[in-house]
């Protein structure tokens, strides 16, 4: 049975809160283990915040995804983007995203949520010039298909993620199909089969078919399932 969006998200903010609470997470697949949280510096992840955001979205169609010749034409947000009080992004007219641009919108805003202010900074975004090259990066305006790792591990604002075992809810997630199609999306959770392996992906983005909403998508060989060797994890800092 479908959980309800609302429900399994307040779901999983309360075991994200669980486990984004602690002072650090540790990998302990194997000997090398380390943290998965921050740098040296132990920073905290951006998760929380970017659950409690997504909450705010209406999931009854009111937010469609956008087809074909329209998402060349637009940045596929569903608002207006600021940015240092400056409109950076104008949002589509019918409220209409794309994924890659509803990542990016939901990325800022609970950078701002974090921030507690609409005039936030982002310490590596400091003019318009590396605004527009973060969103170059992070929309994989050269074809690179690692664009959310990209962007912020790049500048410091996030950490990748390698293995579906060290995932959690709220952190970015990109991946391809064997059909070659890709998605981009916040994780909600990992399914795993009987022998334990991850097979399948339960994330939150925007489809053409059901506007903003979950979805829940294989991992395998089929020509239509997720390709496990394109599954692509960032987890985001908040502000210091």
């Amino acid at each position: 049975m479908k959980i309800p969006v609302a429900g399994l998200i307040a779901t999983v903010l309360v075991a994200a809160g669980l486990a984004l609470g602690a002072m650090a997470f540790w990998n302990t697949n194997g000997a090398d283990s380390q943290p998965l949280v921050g740098l040296a510096r132990n920073r905290e992840p951006l998760n929380s915040w970017l659950l409690e955001t997504m909450a705010d979205y209406p999931t009854d169609g009111s937010l469609p995804g956008m087809t074909g010749a329209e998402t060349q034409a637009s940045m596929g947000t569903t608002q207006d983007l600021f940015y240092k009080g400056r409109r950076m992004i104008e949002g589509g007219p019918q409220r209409q995203s794309h994924c890659i641009g509803l990542m990016f919108e939901v990325y800022m805003k609970a950078y701002e949520r974090a921030a507690g202010t609409a005039d936030f900074d982002i310490p590596t975004i400091a003019s318009n010039e590396d605004y527009y090259a973060f969103r170059r990066d992070w929309y994989g305006v050269d074809g690179n298909k690692r664009t959310l790792v990209r962007a912020l591990t790049e500048r410091d604002l996030g950490r990748e993620i390698r293995s579906l075992d060290d995932a959690l809810p709220g952190d970015f997630l990109q991946f391809w199909r064997h059909t070659g199609s890709g998605h981009s999306a916040v994780l909600l959770k990992v399914e795993r089969n009987d022998a334990g392996k991850p097979s399948a992906l339960i994330f939150w983005s925007v489809h053409q078919t059901t506007g903003v909403s979950q979805k829940r998508e294989e991992i395998g060989s089929g020509p239509r399932e997720i390709d496990p060797s394109q599954i692509y994890i960032v987890r985001a800092y908040a502000p210091d």
